[in-house]
Parts: structure tokens; sequence; C-alpha cells
């Protein structure tokens, strides 16, 4: 018979995408599940359809508890599991039918399998996220070697290249439990599976990679600002993370290999507290992608803002490429003495080797890409580089 798996799902006030949610849960095609909804607390009815479906499902039970954040709602719903293996799923999130019999079927002899996610912008914007990983089992030396001197951060990307989600993975009970245990009482909601995934990946001793992607992630739309972002203490907390991290990477014996990439992470997350003033986090420098475009070939730059100029500053100082168009969607409303700036429709009426994206917000120049991939432009030909970089000038 297939192992039980306990799948826990952490429920506050989601009642607008709890339903998507725990109907992607029950159409799975692995059967043999358990399914925990947690109720941390909700007050705009999310208990009560948590306690309709559990009254129509056997396989569904319910948690109540006051409101006490994400990682206290895991952990309790962890205790409750009865299965030999447990994942997570967000109430706002779904999955697709064959999660699970993908997963499961890897998962003997493993601490976990972890698969690739879709981030969810809306029907025509579905970003898949594969791993940066190559698809594998990685023993204890191949997890050592291979993944964890950038998993936290990465100098190419100015990111993790792990991505800490727990919803992506699917872990055995004891070997999860042992990192609750860790972690119950260290009070942050930012960060909270990165407090997880990176210690254990210094402990665990076989993990399988697939590069599937199955999850799919609700994204927050524009200019939302997070709730733990806005809370007053989350400083505080981001520290309490940041020490935490720190004292695990001690104790595991890598904390040569993990401290610049704890430095970054804790620089990065203090960053996002400038969401909450309407700045943008980071100190941004954007740098020509010398290494992705090849010299003196034709080149459209779309964007015409602080990164779009900077670009051209750059192209021109270096006479790298031709930049035979430069095009914006406000560009009636941007005027430069030396260059005109073109509407997106000029595209497709020219011949190029290049676009390049001069966009400094992932989200926003991942729609751009997903524009461009749908007017039949190859996905090869669209580069866009990370501007996150700090300057040292």
């Amino acid at each position: 018979m297939d192992n039980l798996l306990s799948i826990i799902v952490p429920v506050y006030n989601k009642k607008e995408f709890l339903y998507e949610c725990i109907e992607s849960l029950l159409n799975q095609s692995y059967k043999n599940v358990e399914i925990i909804l947690v109720d941390d607390g909700s007050t705009d009815g999310s208990g009560e359809i948590c306690e309709e479906y559990a009254k129509m499902h056997r396989s569904i039970s319910v948690i109540h508890k006051e409101n006490e954040g994400s990682i206290l709602a895991r952990i309790a719903g962890a205790r409750h599991a009865t299965g030999s293996y447990i994942t997570f799923v967000d109430a706002d999130d779904w999955i697709d039918e064959t999660m699970y019999t993908s997963m499961m079927s890897e998962i003997e002899n493993l601490d976990f399998v972890m698969c690739g996610i879709h981030r969810y912008y809306d029907n025509n914007h579905i970003d898949s996220e594969q791993l940066l990983y190559e698809e594998g089992i990685y023993n204890k030396k191949d997890i050592i070697d291979k993944i964890v001197p950038d998993m936290l951060w990465s100098a190419d990307t100015n990111r993790w290249n792990l991505d800490p989600s727990l919803c992506t993975k699917i872990f055995t009970k004891e070997k999860l439990m042992e990192e609750f245990e860790r972690v119950k009482d260290l009070g942050c909601h930012f960060g909270d599976d990165s407090a997880i995934i990176f210690p254990i990946m210094l402990r665990v001793d076989r993990v399988k990679l697939i590069a599937q992607c199955h999850y799919y992630h609700r994204q927050r739309e524009d200019n939302v600002v997070p709730g733990y972002i806005k809370d007053e203490d989350f400083f505080e907390k981001t520290y309490n993370l940041y020490i935490y991290l720190k004292a695990e990477f001690y104790k595991s014996g890598y904390w040569v290999l993990m401290k610049e990439q704890l430095d970054h992470f804790y620089y990065n997350a203090i960053e996002l507290k400038k969401m909450c003033y309407n700045e943008k986090p980071g100190n941004l420098y954007p740098v020509f992608p010398f290494k992705e475009i090849e010299k003196n070939s034709d080149v459209i730059l779309y964007g015409a803002g602080r990164v779009g100029k900077e670009y051209m500053k750059q192209n021109d100082m270096f006479h790298f490429s031709n930049i035979i168009l430069w095009v914006d969607r406000n560009y009636q409303n941007i005027k430069y003495e030396k260059y005109k700036i073109e509407g997106i429709e000029k595209i497709l009426s020219v011949e190029f080797e290049y676009i390049l994206i001069a966009i400094d917000i992932q989200d926003s120049a991942a729609k751009v890409k997903r524009y461009l991939i749908d007017k039949g432009i190859e996905e090869k030909k669209i580069i866009w580089q990370n501007t996150r970089i700090k300057s040292f000038s």
C-alpha cells in the first residue's frame, strides 16, 4: 500500500481562495492522504469552510487555534499528522492533480523530495520556475559540494538559489519534526520557511530534486505590501532569524561557508522594509549584460527609465552593440535630446537579434517577457538581468 502523506494547510482569512485550494487536494491522483486544515484564528469565515469540508470528507480534519502565525500553525498540523511523510500547501495556492503521485514515487530512502513551482499572476501570466540545480538524487557530499555553496545567496542572481518554500517539498515526518522543535519559539513570520530549509540542508543525507513544476503559487498584486513587512516588530523578528541561522550554521560546522551568504540574506531582508515607504528595496546599479549579448549584434532596448538610460550610456561608452530601436510603453511622455523613444508596437516591424529588457523589478520584467513571447518572439532572444547588484563605488 502507498505511504500515508499528511498535507497541512495553514488557513488565515483566505475565504476567497480556500475552495480552489482544498478542491485541488481532493482531486489528487495520489489517494492515500490526510488533509489537515489549521484554522489560525480566521475571522472571515474560513474556519467555517474548513468545517464544511471536514463533514463531507473523512480524509479532512480541522484544527482551530488562536492566530499565532504560519510557522506555529504548521507545527500544530505536523503534531496532529499520522502520516510518515508531511507536506504543506498555502491556503491561497493550489496544486496540479499529479503532484503527489509524482513526488511520492521518488520518496523511498530520501529525507525529502522537491519540485519546481509555477508563479501565478493571472490566467494569462504564469511563470514556471524550475529548480536552479540539476534534477536528480543528491547524497551528502553532493549536497555540500553542489547546493550549499550558493543555496542561501548567489552572487550571480543576488538571491537564494534554493527556493526555501516548504510547499514544494515532501519531508519524512521524523526529520521535519526535529527542525520544528528547534524553531517553535523563534517567533518570526518573514523567513519562517528559510528557518527550516537552510539548516536542514546541512543535516540531511539524501534528497531528490525534480525539475517538473507542480505547485501554483499565487502572487500578490503590484504595490501590495505583505503584512509581515508592515509588522512593527519586523526588524526585531528578522534579526532573531539572522541570529538563529547563524547559530545553526555554527553548530553544523559550516559557518565559514555560510557567513557571506547569510550576511547578504540579512541585508536584502532588511531592505524590504522600504516597501512600507513607497521605496524600492535594494541599492540598484544596472550593468549592461555584456556576457549575454554578442558584440555588434542588433538590439532592441525595452524600457527608457533609469535602467534603460544606464544601459544606453554603457553601450555607447564601449561601442558594444547596435541599439536599432529603443521602446517604452510610456514613450509619448519620455523625451531625450539625443535619442528617440518609440512605442512597443514598433518591435515587430524591425529585424533584430536580441531584445534587452531594461526593467529593475523582476515581476514587471517577467510580464514583459511573457508579452513578447505571446507576440511570437523566441525566448532565447529575450535578455533580462537582475539589476539588484550592490554598488561599491
